[in-house]
């Protein structure tokens, strides 16, 4: 995480070294180009306290070569390999040592998909801004296509898509949201350091009574607020922002979020790997080239894009060579017909009978990502609301799509001690919508703005869901649970009769509600008997808690007058 970054006296590379650095992306030695930048990052005199900042468009560039195929998994050479590594590695040192401000990464990490006509040049320019150095220098663009029509900003709508995008790799396709999810975490990192530096500013101001629009200025220019604004572009881009981050590689997720680069799910075949490694790797020390003097033509022109008359060279003829023998081409697509993008899953039999499995978001890792990004946006609305949206509002949005997932994911979801990254005023907030629409209409409202454990005990503990479903009451055990263990936490819940009593009458009367439909599914019964399991564990989870884990209410002290 990046810290204060304010004293910093960033500097613009000198020109001698930006023709260097462009000079070896050019050439696509990346890997030398990166670990330049780097060193030249890391050396910041402490006597000026002066530091040299990367232009933008390399910073640009090093986003898009850490999740490209042609540098990540369908790369033809280790060297490639390598500098997609380098290429995260100058981004996070650059966050770190520089700070996102200073970094720029605002200017620099623009979606520009729609920016610019079709017809325009391939190299055309993205903007003044991103073509100049930390001190306004022009800096010339590059001649890459990885730094133009074919970079990660040229490419994707927008953040949202990126985010929809990857997540969807998370369940479908292992093998580049390992690439994908490296990114992420950049990215989570740099919103966060960002918005945290601007939030200090913001808060530092002079108290002038009221917050003027002009006062927000600070946050509004954040990047986190920028891909907000932007996404409103789209129709009902709230619940866009909110379908990308719950994307779950269902059909209409993976249409509405679509891969983002050309033939991305490709690899290498063996043979193409195998001669790959056999024309070795680039070393410039030893005069050893690889494959750079065998391939003048960019790397990110596949086979398949060569049939596309976008991509096809300058001068060359647009008829077919009729004495050219046809290639065949392996479809993605399904047997069935269906137009589905191919998983790297193999079919695993119907979703009820999987209904015990964590990964109906994906790993761990990948709802990590979409926790941290939850909780950026409650950033926003907490400090601007009226800029994006209220906290009731935003959280009413959560509500709607973490209540009807799978029983697992919603566990994972919803409990304080798996996913850390909300923090608990923020989980107990959660927690409590979620009551609020999934409990009995018996359960009584309370003026208490904060959760206590009186409210704990009459609104809640108590009462079951508002259906017989045993999901449903399950679901309602599991909230409970996680409220009693927000509290402890704090400090704010004692063990003492009222709580034991009402959670007995709570389990008493979920377990007695709760009841399996004879009229169901043979998969359905699995999945409401697997529900039962969990219902009774949680419950179990909850008299251990109280009576074992949390320390026990004094006696009153009773004052004995002596007749």
């Amino acid at each position: 995480m990046a810290s204060g970054h304010g004293d910093l006296s960033v500097k613009a590379l000198p020109s001698e070294l930006r023709h260097y650095c462009s000079a070896y992306l050019e050439e696509r030695l990346y890997s030398q180009a990166f670990n330049l930048l780097s060193s030249v990052i890391s050396s910041r005199s402490t006597a000026s306290g002066k530091v040299f900042a990367p232009p933008s468009q390399y910073l640009a560039l090093a986003a898009t070569l850490t999740v490209h195929p042609t540098t990540t998994t369908r790369s033809k050479s280790e060297e490639y390999l390598a500098a997609s590594n380098s290429a995260l590695h100058l981004l996070n040192l650059a966050n770190k040592n520089l700070g996102p401000i200073n970094s720029r990464f605002r200017d620099t990490f623009v979606f520009n998909r729609f920016a610019n006509s079709r017809n325009e040049s391939r190299y055309a320019t993205d903007g003044e801004s991103a073509l100049s150095g930390a001190d306004g220098t022009r800096v010339e663009p590059l001649n890459l296509d990885l730094a133009q029509g074919n970079s990660l900003w040229s490419r994707a709508e927008d953040f949202w898509h990126v985010v929809g995008w990857a997540l969807n790799c998370s369940i479908l396709h292992p093998k580049r949201w390992a690439r994908w999810h490296l990114f992420l975490q950049l990215m989570c990192d740099i919103l966060e350091d960002d918005w945290k530096a601007r939030e200090k500013i913001y808060n530092d101001m002079p108290n002038t009574g009221t917050k003027s629009k002009k006062d927000c200025s600070v946050l509004i220019d954040s990047l986190l607020f920028t891909y907000i604004s932007t996404a409103s572009d789209h129709v009902g881009s709230d619940r866009r922002i909110l379908r990308a981050i719950f994307a779950d590689g269902s059909q209409s997720s993976t249409n509405e979020f679509r891969e983002i680069f050309r033939n991305e799910l490709q690899e290498v075949t063996k043979d193409k790997a195998q001669a790959a490694r056999r024309k070795g790797d680039i070393n410039i020390d030893e005069e050893i080239y690889g494959d750079y003097l065998d391939n003048p033509e960019p790397e990110e022109e596949d086979d398949e894009d060569l049939d596309d008359p976008m991509h096809k060279p300058s001068g060359s003829s647009s008829r077919a060579d009729p004495n050219r023998v046809k290639r065949q081409r392996r479809s993605t697509r399904k047997k069935s017909g269906k137009d589905d993008i191919p998983s790297d899953h193999e079919d695993e039999g119907p979703i009820s009978a999987q209904y015990d499995k964590l990964d109906h978001l994906g790993s761990l890792d990948s709802l990590t990502i979409r926790q941290r990004l939850l909780h950026l946006l409650s950033r926003v609305s907490n400090t601007i609301p009226e800029h994006f949206m209220t906290l009731d509002r935003l959280y009413s949005f959560y509500v709607e799509f973490i209540r009807h997932l799978p029983l697992p994911t919603f566990q994972l979801f919803v409990s304080p001690s798996i996913l850390t990254h909300f923090p608990s005023a923020c989980q107990t907030t959660l927690c409590e919508m979620l009551l609020f629409t999934m409990l009995e209409n018996a359960a009584p409202n309370s003026r208490e703005k904060y959760l206590s454990q009186t409210k704990l005990e009459r609104c809640f503990l108590p009462f079951t869901a508002k259906t017989h479903s045993v999901i449903d009451n399950a679901k309602v055990s599991i909230l409970l649970e996680s409220l009693i263990r927000l509290l402890a936490s704090s400090g704010m819940i004692l063990s003492r009769p009222q709580l034991a009593d009402a959670v007995s009458k709570g389990i008493e009367a979920r377990s007695k509600k709760a009841r399996i439909d004879i009229k169901r599914g043979q998969n359905k019964k699995l999945t409401e008997e697997f529900g039962w399991v969990w219902l009774i564990e949680s419950g179990d989870r909850i008299v251990y808690f109280i009576n074992s884990l949390i320390p026990k209410q004094p006696d009153p002290e009773y004052i004995v007058i002596e007749p």
